[in-house]
């Protein structure tokens, strides 16, 4: 009978999770101002929620990719697509993430879900993702390569909670 309730309570805690964290309004994610940085461009401001509580961030511009993400350079004949996910913690502070099986390659172990999306990290909220598309014999260096430079092909992808596929 304990078991039946570890797992009915592991159950109940993922679920709670995703129905209390989630994003409620489009954060509206593009290329920052500053180079090698993002914005967050709703004008009325995102509306997220963290285990049930909701908070509001308002338009930011030039944030930070922030530190410890993998250089991925491509070879001769190779591309890489690689995806990040943009979250938001309780004070407003946004972080880039990566995938945690990634290489120099840009090369991701596909996750159990299937999928080669990044988690969002504890005590956050998932406001989007950005995917990369590096062409052949190119470097990109996340917050430090501009999203537009040669070479480099991005698309801004806002979301609600993590999707079943990484189709966009």
């Amino acid at each position: 009978m304990s078991d039946a309730i570890s797992i009915l309570s592991v159950k109940e805690a993922v679920l709670r999770d995703l129905i209390g964290t989630r994003c409620h309004t489009k954060a509206t994610l593009a290329t920052g101002t500053t180079t090698g940085t993002i914005k967050v461009t709703n004008s009325g401001g995102v509306v997220y929620a963290i285990n049930g509580l909701l908070y509001t961030k308002a338009t930011t511009d030039s944030i930070t990719w922030g530190s410890g993400l993998t250089a991925i350079t491509t070879g001769a004949s190779t591309t890489a697509t690689v995806f990040y996910a943009v979250c938001i913690d309780a004070s407003g502070a946004i972080t880039v993430t990566q995938p945690s099986a990634l290489n120099a390659a840009g090369t991701v172990t596909t996750n159990t879900d299937g999928t080669n999306l990044p988690s969002r990290t504890a005590g956050t909220c998932l406001l989007g993702y950005i995917k990369v598309v590096i062409a052949v014999s190119t470097t990109f260096t996340p917050g430090t390569t501009g999203q537009a430079a040669t070479g480099i092909t991005t698309t801004y992808q806002d979301a609600a909670c993590p999707p079943l596929v990484d189709t966009f």
